[in-house]
């Protein structure tokens, strides 16, 4: 594969708080990996290049009136509030994009893909919510592979929500569909701007390129 294969994808440097103290991101750099989409009864097995971006939704939050100077974190587009506890999540992300294929999905507003931890905290279980958005690239001129590229453009601790009334959909089902290679993907999708047919568990920010409410 070429060797500008993240181009376009952020890699965040550390937050820095007041006290000097610096938050590494680089867990949080691109990284990409071969996807085995398995075999089904119409369709054989295919290995799929998976490139990956963050978010800084993953790791920031909303500004608030009180939110000290300190506490920004700005990119090309949005200043935003670094968030201790969404940092501390968001260690968790890759590992749980690598393992998508063994969780259950679920279809959100503004095109955006959601899938659900549930995690312990020092009280209770809560969930931890992480939306994506998937976008199907042409192939490299070296890998005869499929690429696909993910991007996680949200991911927050909430309350359990159960599971709500929306159909899980299993990822590979929806890496099939990205790619056009199975009958559902050439149906029309719901009207992404009806919202989740299951609200309390599928809320999602409002907007999918530079999410301003997660």
């Amino acid at each position: 594969m070429g060797v500008n294969w993240a181009a376009g994808l952020m890699r965040w440097q550390p937050y820095v708080a007041p006290s000097g103290r610096a938050y590494p991101l680089n867990h949080l750099h691109p990284f990409r990996f071969t996807l085995l989409l398995p075999l089904s009864s119409d369709l054989g097995a295919i290995d799929v290049e998976l490139e990956v971006g963050f978010s800084m939704h993953t790791f920031t939050r909303g500004r608030h009136a009180a939110d000290s100077l300190d506490s920004i974190y700005i990119d090309a587009r949005e200043r935003r509030t670094f968030d201790h506890e969404r940092h501390a999540l968001s260690y968790r992300l890759p590992e749980i994009i690598r393992n998508l294929s063994a969780r259950k999905c679920y279809l959100a507003r503004n095109q955006n893909y959601l899938c659900v931890e549930v995690i312990r905290t020092a009280e209770s279980l809560s969930d931890y919510r992480v939306f994506f958005v998937l976008k199907r690239l042409a192939k490299d001129a070296v890998s005869p592979r499929p690429r696909v590229r993910l991007i996680v453009q949200s991911a927050y601790e909430t309350h359990r929500s159960g599971q709500g009334t929306e159909r899980p959909i299993r990822f590979h089902v929806l890496m099939r569909r990205v790619l056009g290679m199975n009958p559902a993907s050439r149906k029309r999708r719901p009207r992404t701007n009806a919202g989740p047919r299951s609200p309390n568990l599928l809320d999602i920010p409002r907007q999918v390129g530079t999410p301003k409410g997660g």
